[in-house]
């Protein structure tokens, strides 16, 4: 029980505490981006008051997996998966098992 109560412990420290969605975000993404290997970008329409548009993340594993299969690429997309009908996009490849392994 020691443990769990450890960890709890440890996890409430890790959490990210912001007043504003977009500054957890921001943090989030640059903790992520701080790894070696790691990219995370954002894009924002500049002729909408720097609306985002797209957030990207890629992370080292991603990217050397595409690297090594890039002959096929699938896509997926999904919508009305949250409350903010943001659309999710999936990139994956097959490896050399013909498991299918995310780039993106």
């Amino acid at each position: 029980m020691k443990d769990v109560h450890n960890l709890v412990a440890r996890l409430q420290q890790e959490t990210y505490v912001f007043p504003r969605i977009e500054d957890r975000i921001r943090a989030i993404l640059a903790d992520f981006a701080a790894h070696e290997g790691n990219i995370a970008r954002v894009y924002a329409n500049e002729a909408k008051e720097n609306i985002i548009e797209c957030i990207s993340i890629q992370s080292a594993r991603m990217r050397t997996m595409f690297e090594h299969f890039p002959e096929i690429l699938l896509i997926d997309a999904t919508h009305d998966t949250n409350d903010s009908n943001y659309k999710l996009f999936s990139f994956m490849v097959h490896d050399a098992m013909g498991k299918g392994q995310h780039v993106q």
